[in-house]
Formats: structure tokens, sequence, C-alpha cells
């Protein structure tokens, strides 16, 4: 599961004309809100909504009391509103579908790459775990960076940074090979989530879903008709490859000064997916053949297909109340109780699981229900610390509970101390509302 980083204030955008280069006659308004929207013009026009305008206001230190009485105004807020409204609609002219097509796109790849790669027996064996947990770390940082560039970069420098990261991403696994020696077994599913991960970031949403589509439809043929049960494994290398040499084919020495100074953002991301991959290795190391692990693995990719909408659904009704509200202890109590709601929906099915149990007694598959429910509540609650601006909170308990449970300690145990102690850490986040107010905005 993918997080979000902490923000990044962008550098200020400079007039496209200077007045003191214009030869002509000013008919422009010298209004000072005019004038600052000029200034940031192309912020002003990109922007979705005024809370990104704020968000730019204050990283550019226009919050003051000074600053905002050459405008006439009492607070950012009233002059981003302001700005947002004298803006021209350019953005009423964008596409809607794309967006639409990748709120789609995204949970349909992911669901079926997560069954792709479970019938080609990703998670059969420990040893095939490897290579996929340098994809999951890798994925980790990589995102943090691309969020990074979202906010810095253009274009075509993005493109750049994407092309160094798949290849970086590439290499990893190509080292990993060289040290394990795995076979085609172990490179196929690794690839397909190689390759998913790649084309949703570089925004190629029909080929990050056609890609497991075309791996599922060999293995039904392999099953229908006499087909090597080994081609699935080919088609899904190919594949692959085929689908990322695209964004790997661009030289991107433009962009390797700016990953360098950016590589701090990575830190806590790349402590996250490594308390990840030690979680998932501990729950998978556990060897009981009554146990079934099909339940409980649904589970979690439900989880993950909906985690990013509860999550932008928490982060909007905060956004709202923050905007209205006048009363700090107030929104204090409100984003407490909506964060406790938020967790309450995770929550359902392992309360579900216990009443069943509680009724029927216990099944072969209630272990690994509670182990992936209580891994997906983790998955749940640690994005909201990344959300909030506080990306030790998720990624440090994480990396703690990976080592504990690598290290034997019972897995259900250790998850549920790393659920709490994630929200212990969530609800203390929340009250501190001037700390985190501008990662809403």
């Amino acid at each position: 599961m993918s997080q979000s980083v902490a923000y990044t204030p962008p550098e200020y955008v400079p007039p496209e004309i200077l007045t003191n280069s214009w030869t002509w006659d000013e008919r422009r308004s010298q209004d000072p809100v005019n004038l600052l929207g000029r200034s940031l013009n192309r912020l002003c026009l990109e922007a979705s909504d005024p809370y990104e305008i704020v968000a730019h206001l204050e990283a550019l230190g226009f919050n003051s009391p000074t600053a905002l009485a050459r405008f006439g105004m009492t607070s950012h807020f009233e002059l981003a509103h302001e700005l947002f409204q004298r803006t021209p609609r350019i953005r009423e002219r964008r596409e809607p579908k794309k967006k639409s097509t990748r709120d789609l796109s995204t949970p349909i790849a992911m669901g079926l790459a997560f069954v792709v790669t479970f019938v080609l027996g990703a998670f059969s064996q420990i040893a095939m775990l490897a290579p996929a947990l340098v994809v999951l770390i890798w994925s980790q940082g990589g995102a943090a960076l691309l969020m990074k560039a979202r906010g810095e970069l253009q274009a075509g420098e993005r493109q750049d940074v994407l092309a160094a990261l798949v290849q970086l991403g590439a290499l990893a696994i190509l080292l990993s090979w060289v040290f394990l020696r795995f076979g085609v077994a172990t490179f196929a599913p690794t690839l397909t989530w190689f390759a998913v991960g790649s084309l949703l970031w570089g925004e190629r949403y029909r080929a990050a879903v056609a890609m497991p589509l075309v791996v599922g439809l060999s293995l039904v043929a392999t099953a229908l008709l006499p087909i090597p049960d080994v081609v699935p494994q080919y088609v899904a290398i190919l594949a692959a490859l085929a689908a990322c040499a695209p964004l790997a084919w661009r030289n991107p020495r433009g962009a390797v000064g700016w990953l360098r100074s950016s590589a701090a953002v990575t830190l806590h991301p790349l402590l996250y997916g490594i308390g990840q991959g030690l979680l998932i290795v501990a729950l998978l190391r556990r060897e009981n053949a009554s146990d079934e692990v099909i339940p409980g693995a649904v589970l979690l990719l439900l989880i993950l297909l909906l985690s990013q909408r509860l999550l932008i659904t928490l982060k909007a009704l905060l956004t709202k109340r923050l905007w209205r509200s006048t009363s700090e202890p107030g929104f204090q109590r409100f984003a407490q109780l909506a964060l406790l709601v938020y967790v309450g929906v995770y929550m359902l099915p392992l309360l579900a699981a216990f009443a069943f149990e509680l009724l029927s007694g216990s099944t072969s598959w209630h272990f690994h229900w509670y182990a992936f429910g209580l891994f997906g509540l983790s998955l749940g609650i640690a994005v909201v610390d990344f959300a909030l601006g506080l990306p030790a909170g998720a990624s440090i308990p994480f990396l703690l509970a990976g080592v504990a449970a690598a290290a034997g300690l019972p897995f259900l145990w250790v998850c549920l101390a790393l659920a709490l102690s994630l929200l212990l850490v969530a609800e203390l986040r929340v009250r501190q509302v001037g700390r985190y107010a501008i990662y809403l905005l």
C-alpha cells in the first residue's frame, strides 16, 4: 500500500511577463490580488480547489498579518478563495474521464495482479518471496519520490525520474537473482507486480489492467488445453518486459541530481516497506497443512482495494470540517471520532469472524483471516499517519513489529500490538491540528 509523504513547498512561479519589460500601455488591473494572481498564474490555473492554493500560499509566506494587509484580507484562506474565484475556469475544460478511468483502473489492476500471482504460486514457498519483497520495498521508496516529483518537476523531468526508478527496480530484481538464483516460477509473479506498479506510476492505466489479464488468459488456456504449465510463466515475463521497456527506455541523467537531493524522503517509506516485508515472511513461514489461506488473502485484497477510497473520504471529512470549524477543541473531538469510525470499518470483518467463532467454533480459515485482517488494519492506520505528515509514526512501529514477528513472537499478538500502537499515534496526531492542517489542504 503506497503512502503520502511530507508536503514539499514548490518554488515561487514568477510572472510570465515582467511589467518592466512591457513596452505598451499597462491595461491590466493593478489590484493587489490580481497582481498576485498573475504572479502565481500557473498555480492558480492548475489548482483543482482553493485548498491547493492555501497550501502554496502558506509555503510562500502569504499567511502573516503584514503580508495579508496588502490584500485587505484577514487570512490566507480568504486570499486563496479569492484567487480561485478570479482565475479563468481552465480547470473545467479538463477531460474528466481520465480521473474516473484512473480511479477504476488502479484497484482493478491490483486485484487482477493479486489473483494472477496467487495462481502462479507466488505464496507457495518462502524462497519465492525474496524478490517480491525487493519489489515491495522498491515500490514504497519510488512512490515517495514520484509524489515529491509531482510537486516540483515538469512533465518531462518526471518522466526522467520514472525511467530512473524503473531501471533501479529492474536492477534490484536482477541483483536478487544473482545472489539467490531463483527460477522462472519466481521471476513470473515478481515481474508481474513490478510491471503493474510501473505502469500505474506511468499513468498507463489500460496497460496496467491488460498486463495481468494477458497472464490470466494464458493460465485459463493452460487449464483447458494441453499446454505446458510453464507457458503462463514465460507469458508473464515477456509481457512484463514489453510493458516496462517503454518506461525505462530513456536516459535519466537529468534526474540524477534531483534524485540525489531528494533521497532523504525515502527513509521512512523504505523502513515501512521493510517492516511489511518481515511481517509477510513471518506470516507465510507458518506451515500448517490444515490452514486455509485463501479466505484471508481475499480479505486482504478487499482491504487494499478499498483503503484508498476510505482514506480519501476521511481526509475530505477532516478538510471540510477544518474549513468551517471555529473551535480547535471542537475540531479535535471531531477528528478523533472520525478516525475511530475509519478504524471501525476495517474492524468489521474481524468482529464478524470473532462472532462466528463464538457461535460455531474455530475453523481452518480463522488464523489467516485474523492475520491478514490485522495486517490490513495496520496498513489502513499507517497511511493516516503518512497523510497527516508523521511518517515516523508509521514506519518505526511497522519495522519493530516486523523484527518481533521475524524473531518468532506470536504473529497475531504482534499485529494486534502494531494496530493499537498505530492507532494511539494517530489519535495523538489528530490533536495536533497546527502541525498537520497543511497536509489536509
